[in-house]
């Protein structure tokens, strides 16, 4: 539905159509709006925990090959100084 404002520009008028969602529209099932929220607040809860995990896998690599240049690095000095 169209309407238009003060200024004469055409601007929408939300509808309930507007508000569906595919992942929790059954067919013959009426969802609430707060079960709808509920939904979407679980939905991204579950896509922070995956970021989250892939974020700490990732710092765990970078942490552990920083540590093992490190102690490489550090063994190639020791047997540096060692020969002088």
């Amino acid at each position: 539905m169209d309407t238009r404002d003060a200024r004469g520009e055409t601007s929408v008028i939300p509808t309930a159509q507007m508000w569906t969602y595919s992942s929790v529209d059954i067919p013959g099932q009426h969802v609430s709006r707060t079960d709808r929220i509920k939904i979407y607040l679980s939905e991204c809860v579950v896509c922070f925990c995956i970021v989250f995990f892939i974020l700490c896998v990732g710092l765990l690599l970078y942490l552990f090959f920083h540590l093992y240049t490190t102690v490489t690095n550090a063994g190639k000095l020791a047997g540096t100084l060692a020969e002088s």
